[in-house]
């Protein structure tokens, strides 16, 4: 398996649920670390089409965490996750 595509199998996709409004890829990882607790330096998210965003995780348990709460509300928006996969 190729070293990206391996990396990946640690990543979730997320969209921005309700009203549409810009958020920022700060914004993803202050929510991921202020409300599952997942400390920033163990995250890198991009802006990632069809959904708003990929996040990739430095560990399994990691995303496991956030793969357990499917969205997540953080001041007054809602993030939905789901796996990454090769076909999104």
């Amino acid at each position: 398996m190729a070293d990206p595509e391996r990396r990946l199998q640690f990543a979730m996709v997320a969209y921005v649920g309700g009203a549409r409004r810009t958020i920022s890829l700060e914004w993803v990882r202050e929510m991921l670390e202020g409300k599952l607790g997942i400390p920033i330096e163990f995250i890198s998210v991009h802006c990632h089409r069809p959904e708003d965003f990929l996040a990739v995780f430095a560990l399994a348990e990691l995303r496991n965490r956030v793969s357990a709460y499917p969205s997540v509300k953080f001041q007054g928006d809602t993030l939905i996750f789901r796996p990454w996969n090769r076909q999104s």
